[in-house]
């Protein structure tokens, strides 16, 4: 009977296991003679040092070369342990049968099976560690142990390229559990596959016992260090307790080993709890380490410094401020902190100041006897900044304070539009000093949707926002991906028209946008749904990719003739064009010191481009230069910026990670080489905007996998270097594609469509 099973376990790598219970004679008998021999160090552990034996009779095992490798499980905290019922048909197996996770060897399996009176199945151990350890263990969990010691077990030896066989008085001279086993390795040899990195181990079972295997577990699993107790401060003279904890997933007896530091011996306890008296004042590590019984190398559980001041000696007393507040201080990042300590002692001096001022509790800054220091947070931390003081005698005392620099500044979501219909692409814009939303309205259908315009009623947009106003309606066709800019101090809109394939243009009659001239005007006669507005040199402009002779495409620029943009448009200029069929994506028009420049992807060759106009007007365009070419779906969702007087681009590196650009000179016509991938763990590939807050450049963008919306923050002005990302909400509803990013009066501020709940969402930094 051949079984195979697959054992699934955590952490990425794998384990396959390999076990053969065998019976030798119908009879029951075992013809076969086993040994142990034990030395001193085995004696201390209480497990004996196994020889090998002759091979049960009749069983025959493939030279382990021969076995292919299976596919392999394992675990951070089950490490080379595998179930019971974890066999291969890599290996044959006879009279066993897989009862959940227990392999159950059954009384009758001598009557069956290809090998008359043998019941075995078997086990593939991997990753090993080590590969090269002398002793090799092993351990049998019997849920069921057979009652005459009537089981043997075979290792493969990887450089004889044969199986050495083990009896049952390898192990524990009465079945156990675990019934135990420690194996010398020959000299020169190993018992696990250099190169795999496994291990082989069969156990043949003889005789007519019933038996159940639970598990089965090769080599000794490490302790667990879980606390210790080390007082900070004592007296010369004074005896000190001292204590630690710590399990072993073995159930083994655990030691500990205290090292105090003081010139004395280190002792060795099997308790939790020690004492020790230090004759000397001073400064002293105290460290504690872990063992268990199996003999495995001892591991650093805990180490510390205790001060240990002359007795008699009063203390010193020291009090911190930060920002002059004994509380703390919470605020943005980044957020400058001024710490103040007072300290006093009263039978002597303070001789030293030590400071924690990023809150790992090490001192790490000696100030000498200056009591203030200062400390800018770019990075958001909840931490407890600490200073200590020391006097002539040793006596030291402590205080902290609590910093907190981000996190949770935000608004509560608010929804903008959530009457129950239909809604995509919202876009934020400034108009009259308040947020306001273009948005695509399907609450009819989703091949007939309009364009709709709604403002907010003060001016962050943090509270009420006000009544939604039809833009442009398109009965039997669609509106589609509206962008809103304010032009000439009023709200206008482009957005394509699906029906006769345009972008089309359309301004507010008024600076609130209550109400529109339901006359919009052509801009581009041509399907594009990537395109930018803005207003150059006085009068509205976009830019757009379109589809040339296939399979072509073009980056384009049109502005109008007139500062509202209800007029004719001037004439269209083609501002880049190639053979591949994406390029022109996601453009961004800005003005770049007086002249407008285009940011745009470049999808077929995985690129982010930059062009910048050699005139005001944007009538004649420079050269192409290369923010990006870092090759896969590289340029989607870019947006061009400034960043300190030179430009600068946010967009989806490989489509998939977050990047920042800032070009070397003010014009644009150098950049770096390389871009930071500013999110490792960010997967997807849209970004809702970049822009500049307190000075510093940030970028939000969704993570779809983790139903979140991130926010990035630059350490410093041009953007070298950029803070961790921080979650702004990971909660209902989640952020699909479609959404917006815009600073509001100074504020980060963000509009996104959730998934499938028809309702717009709006956040502003507070």
């Amino acid at each position: 009977m051949s079984l195979l099973h697959s054992s699934r376990l955590l952490g990425g790598a794998s384990v396959l296991a390999v076990a053969m219970l065998c019976s030798c004679g119908p009879d029951g008998s075992r013809g076969i003679s086993a040994f142990g021999v034990s030395n001193p160090e085995d004696r201390l552990r209480q497990t004996p040092v196994a020889r090998p034996v002759a091979p049960p009779a009749g069983l025959k095992l493939p030279a382990p070369s021969t076995l292919p490798v299976g596919p392999r499980s394992t675990s951070v905290q089950d490490a080379l342990i595998l179930n019971g019922s974890a066999t291969s048909g890599l290996l044959p197996a006879n009279g066993v049968v897989a009862d959940f996770s227990v392999l159950s060897f059954d009384s009758d399996y001598t009557s069956g099976g290809p090998i008359s009176g043998l019941a075995f199945a078997g086990y593939e151990f991997s990753p090993f560690v080590n590969p090269d350890d002398a002793i090799f263990k092993l351990k049998l969990y019997w849920q069921n142990a057979p009652t005459n010691d009537d089981y043997f077990v075979a290792l493969a030896n990887f450089d004889t390229n044969r199986w050495e066989f083990y009896g049952a008085d390898a192990f524990n001279a009465t079945p156990s559990n675990p019934d135990t086993a420690r194996f010398t390795v020959p000299a020169g040899q190993s018992y696990v596959d250099d190169v795999n990195l496994r291990a082989l181990v069969v156990v043949i079972l003889a005789g007519a016992d019933s038996a159940r295997l639970e598990k089965i577990q090769v080599n000794n699993l490490d302790p667990v260090f879980q606390s210790a107790s080390i007082p900070d401060q004592a007296l010369t003279g004074e005896v000190v307790n001292f204590s630690a904890s710590a399990s072993d997933p073995d159930s083994l007896t655990i030691s500990y080993l205290w090292d105090f530091g003081d010139g004395t011996p280190p002792e060795t306890v099997v308790t939790n709890d020690i004492s020790h008296t230090f004759a000397q004042a001073g400064v002293y590590q105290v460290s504690v380490s872990i063992a268990d019984s199996d003999g495995g190398l001892p591991l650093l559980g805990a180490s510390e410094q205790i001060n240990i001041i002359t007795s008699g000696n009063e203390p010193p007393t020291v009090s911190l401020t930060a920002n002059d507040d004994d509380a703390g201080v919470t605020g943005k990042r980044p957020l400058s902190v001024d710490f103040n300590a007072v300290a006093n002692d009263s039978d002597g001096s303070i001789t030293k100041i030590e400071w924690d001022l990023d809150g790992d509790t090490i001192f790490e800054l000696d100030s000498g006897l200056v009591a203030q220091q200062s400390q800018l947070y770019t990075e958001i931390v909840s931490i407890d900044v600490s200073v200590r003081v020391t006097d002539n005698d040793g006596g030291q005392a402590t205080d902290s304070v609590a910093i907190n620099s981000g996190g949770g500044i935000w608004s509560e979501v608010l929804a903008v539009e959530n009457t129950g219909r239909a809604v995509g692409t919202p876009r934020l814009a400034l108009i009259g000093g308040r947020a306001a939303i273009a948005f695509q309205d399907m609450s009819a259908d989703f091949l007939d949707s309009d364009i709709a315009f709604v403002r907010s009623t003060n001016d962050d947009g943090d509270a009420a926002w006000g009544s939604v106003t039809s833009i442009e309606t398109d009965a039997g066709g669609s509106l589609f991906a509206p962008v809103l800019a304010e032009i000439n101090g009023k709200p206008a809109v482009i957005y394509h028209r699906a029906l006769l394939q345009t972008v089309q243009y359309e301004q507010a009659l008024d600076s609130t946008g209550g109400n529109w001239t339901g006359t919009p005007v052509d801009i581009v006669v041509a399907s594009s749904f990537q395109y930018s507005l803005d207003t150059v040199n006085g009068f509205p402009a976009v830019s757009y990719g379109v589809t040339g002779t296939f399979p072509e495409s073009e980056l384009r620029y049109r502005r109008a003739t007139d500062a509202d943009g209800l007029q004719a448009w001037g004439t269209e200029r083609v501002i880049d064009t190639d053979s591949a069929v994406s390029l022109g994506s996601f453009s961004s028009l800005e003005i770049v010191n007086g002249l407008p420049a285009v940011c745009y992807g470049d999808g077929s060759n995985g690129r982010v481009l930059y062009k910048r106009s050699l005139d005001s007007n944007g009538d004649a365009w420079g050269n192409v230069e290369i923010i990006c070419d870092a090759g896969g779906q590289t340029g989607a969702a870019g947006h061009l910026f400034m960043v300190s007087s030179h430009p600068a681009a946010a967009f989806a590196k490989q489509g998939a990670k977050p990047s920042f650009s800032r070009a070397d000179s003010t014009s644009g016509d150098a950049w770096p080489a390389t871009q930071p991938d500013l999110d490792q763990g960010f997967i997807n590939s849209n970004i809702y905007g970049a822009g500049i807050y307190d000075n510093l450049p940030c970028i939000v963008y969704p993570d779809f996998s983790a139903k979140e919306i991130r926010f990035l923050l630059a350490n410093d002005s041009d953007g070298s270097t950029w803070s961790a990302p921080e979650t702004v909400t990971s909660v209902a509803p989640a952020p699909n594609t479609e959404g917006s990013f815009l600073i509001v009066n100074g504020k980060p501020a963000f509009a996104w469509c959730g998934t499938n709940d028809d309702t717009i969402h709006y956040l502003v930094y507070k």
